[in-house]
């Protein structure tokens, strides 16, 4: 099974972990956008989540084009591998 993981920011960095450690992390390969907690799960981590990380209008402005860099990085990835659960 391969298993694409999206986490934001820190809490859902843990969280998506926590989901890996109980249900998927004998058994599956793992590929994510994340952080420390879903790389110390062996998580073939694309790109860090505190690119994605950002709240308020000028910090999503001045940081649009890393978001847009991993939302590239992501669709690229959707269109060329196949994924059991995204």
């Amino acid at each position: 099974m391969h298993l694409l993981v999206i986490a934001g920011e820190a809490s859902g960095d843990r969280l998506a972990a926590w989901y890996v450690q109980k249900y998927a992390q004998d058994y599956a390969t793992i590929t994510a956008v994340g952080g420390p907690a879903l790389a110390a799960c062996n998580a073939q981590l694309v790109a860090p989540y505190n690119d994605i990380a950002v709240t308020g209008l000028v910090e999503v402005l001045t940081h649009l084009p890393a978001l847009y860099t991993v939302w590239k990085k992501v669709c690229d990835l959707v269109a060329t591998q196949a994924y059991d659960t995204i």
